[in-house]
């Protein structure tokens, strides 16, 4: 359980650089202006503001006590609570899950079906509270950001947001260049605190997102994650293409190259 967890939790990870709502709290240093900073550090407000829908394509590697394994994603999600995740195991079936924003689908050994399972509802919807609450154009609405501290040697403010069901997440931004560095949060029902850790960051059509990511229960590597194409406003699609996993996906075709860069 905890495996799917952190599966499906890589996918907000992705999109954990255009954060927040924000409310300002009185601090040495003010919140809101340091989000603002880094919201233009990974491309500006007025690049996410125009996002509808996004297409990534990663490498997870998943480390459990019955050995490491590997899945290649392909996730599509679509404003405001679509989210569709074909996953292509090293060893085993391919698998779909999917949310159409009211019910749970998945496909696996080539059947498609409607599912009931409330646990797995859950996890879509985990996974879908990290991108709405990462991704500019998902702000959400009635959430406080606070400026907890300053970590003077490594200039790297904390600033955590907590929204109205109380769910809390601290956010690592670099002094130097606004650049989001790492995050902390709980699983809800897990008492120990996950740590992601982006080592490099590249651009993607004029977005600064993570090209690799770490992650850490507590300080027990668990997940790395490479990231290697991220598209918007791609998905030809129509809104079906979340619950009919027969059906395939449709990009738009590329005519030039986007420029890339890293750090």
């Amino acid at each position: 359980m905890l495996k799917r967890k952190i599966l499906f939790v890589i996918l907000g990870i992705l999109f954990l650089l255009e954060s927040c709502i924000y409310t300002q709290e009185q601090s040495p240093f003010d919140a809101y202006t340091i989000v603002k900073s880094c919201i233009e550090s990974h491309g500006g407000a007025k690049k996410f503001n125009e996002i509808h829908d996004i297409y990534a394509k990663l490498l997870v590697k998943s480390y459990t006590k019955d050995g490491v394994f590997e899945n290649r994603l392909h996730e599509y999600f679509r404003k405001p609570d679509k989210l569709r995740i074909e996953m292509e195991p090293e060893k085993g079936s391919p698998t779909i899950l999917s949310w159409d924003g009211q019910n749970v689908y998945r496909f696996v050994k080539d059947k498609a079906e409607k599912s009931d399972d409330q646990k797995l509802a859950e996890h879509i919807q985990e996974s879908l509270r990290f991108i709405r609450l990462m991704v500019l154009t998902n702000l959400l609405k009635d959430s406080t950001l606070k400026y907890e501290r300053h970590l003077q040697e490594k200039n790297v403010h904390i600033i955590s947001q907590t929204d109205t069901k109380g769910e809390k997440i601290w956010l690592w931004i670099s002094g130097n260049d606004f650049r989001l560095q790492g995050a902390k949060f709980h699983f809800l029902g897990d008492q120990k605190a996950f740590n992601i850790m982006f080592i490099q960051h590249h651009e993607f059509e004029g977005m600064i997102l993570p090209r690799y990511t770490k992650l850490y229960r507590e300080n027990e590597l668990v997940m790395e994650a490479w990231l290697s194409l991220a598209r918007t406003n791609a998905l030809e699609n129509k809104d079906e293409f979340f619950s009919d996993l027969t059906e395939k996906a449709r990009l738009k075709s590329i005519a030039t190259s986007p420029h890339r860069r890293g750090n």
